[in-house]
């Protein structure tokens, strides 16, 4: 945590065993200053950080209940759905590619494109148009 963080956590009210706090719990001391300028207080702060704390847990959880089946492996060996996904992704980035190279062609086609004609006048011309607009 820099010291011009600190500083401002300060500022909005918050104490050093707050800010100790939050350094502890990992959480972007950017977010907590957003937070606080938004209008949250000190407390509401804490409430969020402990709420945070705790919701990871939950999810953990109900990851490794997904992770312990795993995906089924199907006669060849690969995951199920892990060569569709293969597959697919290695089309869109090859669509993705063929787009980059028609994007760089059209960038490249409109920055030798004429914008319009020349000034068609001589500067001998325009004389003569500043003279005939006096008398």
């Amino acid at each position: 945590m820099k010291l011009t963080d600190m500083i401002k956590m300060g500022m909005k009210g918050f104490k050093p065993s707050d800010i100790k706090q939050i350094n502890e719990s990992g959480i972007s001391t950017e977010e907590v200053i957003k937070l606080a300028e938004s209008g949250y207080s000190v407390s509401e702060v804490n409430e969020l950080i402990s709420l945070a704390d705790k919701e990871p847990e939950v999810q953990l959880g109900n990851n490794e209940q997904n992770n312990a089946s795993g995906p089924v492996p199907d006669s060849s060996g690969n995951e199920g759905a892990g060569a569709g996904n293969d597959k697919e992704l290695q089309e869109k980035e090859s669509e993705i590619e063929k787009l980059k190279q028609q994007l760089a062609m059209a960038q490249a086609a409109n920055t030798q494109q004429n914008l319009g004609p020349a000034d068609p006048q001589s500067a001998e011309e325009k004389v003569q148009e500043i003279f005939k607009n006096i008398y």
